[in-house]
């Protein structure tokens, strides 16, 4: 197994969910920049939302590169990637958080933080 590097970067970001209504609240991708897929590490949740459910799931469906990365000419096509959905307990509305880790094939780590806000 590699060694795990922590990877600097934002540490919270907040996202809207709607009641009663699952949502993607992020997206992984490993791509080659010619837009074949590279092996992925692990995604996991390490602290549970207090008021519903996050679930890590994969599935095939279009990156969002930024226009600066060398990646971002697969914006156009369809690469598995490994997800992260957040569903509200049934008939909340309010503030929710939770956290994940990633960590890619290379061993790089990132945690990252979501507030979550439910409508």
């Amino acid at each position: 197994m590699p060694l795990v590097t922590t990877l600097p970067g934002p540490s919270t970001t907040h996202k809207v969910a709607i009641q009663g209504k699952s949502t993607r609240i992020e997206g992984f991708w490993e791509v080659n920049p010619d837009c074949t897929s590279r092996e992925f590490g692990t995604i996991r949740v390490v602290d549970q939302p207090s008021h519903g459910t996050a679930v890590v799931y994969q599935e095939t469906d279009f990156p969002s590169f930024a226009a600066a990365n060398p990646r971002s000419a697969c914006n156009s096509r369809k690469i598995p990637g490994t997800f992260v959905k957040y569903t509200p307990a049934p008939g909340y509305a309010g503030d929710d958080s939770l956290s994940i880790e990633a960590v890619n094939a290379d061993g790089m780590s990132r945690k990252i933080d979501f507030t979550i806000t439910v409508e």
